[in-house]
């Protein structure tokens, strides 16, 4: 089933969470890991259809630094209450927090925890931060489409907890058994599988494409794997929650 929908992300479909990479600046930049933290904060709850042309264009215009912040809030301020991203205020906030705790650690921390001491940045952010910016992969950065895909695939116990505590659950679990080689690229793949499931037209390509790759004569999904599958695209008349994506 991993290897199915990794094919059905990286290949057969274009999944929105495979293009916002794409925006960042060059990584040959100075600021570039400030870049990615400022894009990562303002990620939850937020579609990538919203979220890349909004910073394609902001990285173009603004040379984006812990010091830009620090010296253009107003600017920052209104640059983000005429974007679409939603949030606005809550996400100049955080980058603002971003900018002062950088300013004073003299760098980005290249360690997920540190991260998490920035206002708005939980592990999610975090970790897909570190893996972006640095290369570093220290854990399996779960969001809500993760949750939901998981725990339908009986991937981690589902008790019924807080999403926080939920989220913790099922990192532990799928870390437990899933190769650390797999760990960095999970949150792109179920990100974006997620994110087509919640398309209609998208979610009949996925579903389409798991019952080819079902009666492929050389494949290794099972009709039981479809079925899980098929049971997962069931579940998707979801909306994102803030609560939930941080």
């Amino acid at each position: 089933v991993h290897r199915a929908g990794a094919a059905a992300c990286g290949f057969t479909l274009v999944p929105p969470r495979d293009k916002w990479t794409d925006c960042l600046p060059p990584s040959a930049n100075d600021d570039y890991e400030f870049a990615v933290l400022v894009l990562m904060i303002c990620t939850p709850a937020t579609p990538d259809s919203k979220i890349v042309p909004f910073f394609t264009k902001f990285f173009r215009d603004q040379h984006v630094s812990a010091e830009w912040v620090r010296d253009n809030k107003k600017k920052l301020e209104g640059i983000m209450a005429k974007s679409s991203l939603g949030r606005h205020k809550k996400n100049t906030e955080f980058i603002i927090a971003a900018s002062d705790l950088c300013l004073a650690w003299g760098r980005v921390p290249r360690d997920y925890t540190e991260l998490k001491d920035i206002k708005g940045v939980a592990d999610k952010v975090a970790l897909v931060t570190v893996h972006t910016a640095f290369g570093l992969t220290q854990g399996i950065a779960v969001d809500v489409h993760m949750l939901r895909i998981f725990r339908e695939l009986g991937w981690y116990p589902g008790f019924k907890l807080s999403y926080k505590n939920e989220r913790e659950l099922c990192r532990s679990g799928v870390e437990g058994w899933f190769p650390f080689s797999e760990w960095g690229d999970m949150n792109r793949v179920y990100a974006g599988l997620g994110q087509l499931l919640n398309d209609k037209e998208s979610r009949q390509l996925v579903v389409d494409f798991f019952l080819e790759q079902t009666l492929a004569e050389d494949s290794e999904c099972r009709k039981e794997d479809f079925q899980r599958i098929l049971s997962v695209a069931k579940l998707y008349s979801y909306k994102y929650s803030e609560e939930e994506e941080y």
